[in-house]
């Protein structure tokens, strides 16, 4: 499996040893912190997309909201997709990390979007905190959907649903989302994968109605 965009949080990448993740065949982009050590985000792209990176999108306030945007043209459409990559520092505001993220997708707009997340929102527990009702809400009233609803995190003493996907991308014929079994880190992998429409008649398996007399 060799996806098109890979979506990382925490890399931990610094000036030093910057230069040592490349892939073959993906174009790497990442923004690293300057004054200390953690965090960090970064996005592998498919060597076969064209894409700018959005400074005007991104917002790295060091150990508190750290994001990277790029745009790509996905040459068979007519919008333009945006990726992007946030990552909320655990115990820092969420009021905070709600309006730096409403100032974002207020930016994009309508255009087609897909955010990876490590938010540190527990959205387990959205029944129980304002905060994260809010959150949901913002996304919802901008036809943004959280693709993963089950933990992310899991420990012996607890699970977490802190990672996630959104998108508001819903001209595809099936979209399918899940959580990776594997210990790369303390946090579970997440993936999504957009089956593309096809107006085909060919393709398309025609209708069977039975009934009775």
């Amino acid at each position: 499996c060799a996806p098109d965009f890979i979506m990382i949080c925490e890399t931990f990448i610094n000036d030093s040893n910057a230069g040592f993740f490349s892939i073959k065949g993906y174009n790497f982009i990442e923004k690293h912190r300057a004054y200390t050590t953690g965090g960090g985000v970064a996005l592998y792209v498919k060597d076969k997309f064209s894409y700018k990176i959005r400074d005007d999108l991104t917002i790295f306030h060091e150990g508190q909201f750290e994001s990277l945007f790029i745009e790509i043209d996905l040459n068979n459409r007519n919008k333009k997709l945006f990726l992007g990559e946030i990552y909320r520092v655990p115990n820092t505001s969420q009021s905070d990390f709600i309006d730096k993220y409403r100032s974002i997708i207020t930016k994009i707009g309508k255009s087609d979007l897909v955010i990876g997340t490590d938010q540190n929102l527990d959205l387990i527990k959205s029944g129980s905190d304002s905060n994260i009702q809010d959150f949901l809400n913002l996304n919802y009233s901008n036809g943004i959907i959280p693709l993963i609803s089950k933990p992310t995190r899991i420990t012996h003493a607890s699970a977490t649903l802190i990672d996630n996907i959104y998108t508001n991308v819903n001209n595809y014929t099936r979209v399918k989302s899940g959580i990776i079994s594997a210990d790369i880190s303390d946090h579970l992998p997440i993936f999504t994968f957009f089956d593309k429409v096809t107006n085909s008649k060919e393709n398309k398996t025609p209708l069977i109605f039975q009934f009775r007399k």
